[in-house]
């Protein structure tokens, strides 16, 4: 997903214009194919969470508010406690959460990588510069 991002961004250094726009547009559709159903993913777990949290407020208002069969009330009273004590999360294989944070780390760590890409890449240029520069001065030198 990094290098997808890299070269994303990197047709913005393109000389011609048409060329790095629909360049930029297919890495984008293809980004797009990476990121958007990891959103879709972290945005649904994080409001099922939320909705959880929700109902059990709920129940308990419903248990204070409305008289009820003894047994009913109890059942409910045990779902309340079950669901505020229950701590909801979804991690795959226990390594890391799936939430709106994870997206917030992704996006981090993407965005940094491909700036280190970057100034890895200009770095090169100027090097590879240097070194043309340095063999065509050589070159003249030894044809005088």
């Amino acid at each position: 997903m990094i290098y997808v991002a890299y070269d994303l961004v990197l047709p913005l250094t393109s000389p011609t214009p048409l060329a790095s726009t629909l360049l930029m547009i297919e890495k984008g559709l293809q980004t797009g194919g990476y990121i958007i159903p990891v959103f879709i993913l972290c945005l649904s777990l994080t409001a099922i969470i939320t909705e959880t949290q929700k109902t059990s407020i709920v129940i308990h208002q419903l248990i204070d508010t409305q008289k009820t069969h003894t047994r009913t009330r109890y059942e409910l009273e045990q779902f309340s406690l079950e669901l505020l004590h229950r701590d909801l999360s979804f991690s795959p294989c226990g390594l890391f959460s799936l939430n709106n944070s994870f997206l917030v780390s992704i996006a981090g760590t993407v965005i940094t990588y491909v700036m280190i890409l970057i100034q890895y890449d200009q770095s090169l240029a100027a090097v590879d510069e240097n070194y043309w520069n340095d063999s065509i001065e050589i070159s003249n030198d030894t044809m005088n």
